[in-house]
């Protein structure tokens, strides 16, 4: 979480989504962090494995995860949240494993309750 608020160009966004909204991340009282997983096993390297083999493992993965942000990030602009980033995704909607984010993160953003799956 420090890293995405540090002075590092690649590894600062949440600085960056932060100062275009006119809020100085210094200023804050605080950060509430919510998160919800592990959602999928962790594709661990071997050691005989190569870098093609390991990516091959690890994108499908990823783009699995990538339409779960996207979807989460829309549906929580779609039930009124300020939302700062925009999640961009090809991949296709996972309606199993989207019912379970939801129901987690409905927890803590009461506005998804019976919201929009898959926006």
């Amino acid at each position: 979480m420090g890293q995405h608020l540090g002075f590092q160009k690649a590894s600062n966004s949440l600085r960056r989504l932060l100062i275009e909204q006119d809020i100085e991340p210094e200023q804050c009282g605080q950060f509430d962090l919510v998160s919800y997983g592990p959602i999928f096993p962790e594709i661990g390297k071997t050691e005989e494995q190569e870098y093609g083999e390991q990516m091959k493992l690890h994108k499908p993965v990823r783009d699995r995860m990538a339409a779960l942000e996207r979807d989460l990030r829309n549906a929580l602009a779609a039930a009124g949240y300020d939302v700062l980033n925009l999640v961009r995704s090809k991949a296709q909607p996972d309606p199993d494993t989207w019912r379970d984010v939801l129901a987690a993160f409905s927890d803590n953003f009461p506005k998804l309750k019976g919201g929009a799956v898959n926006e």
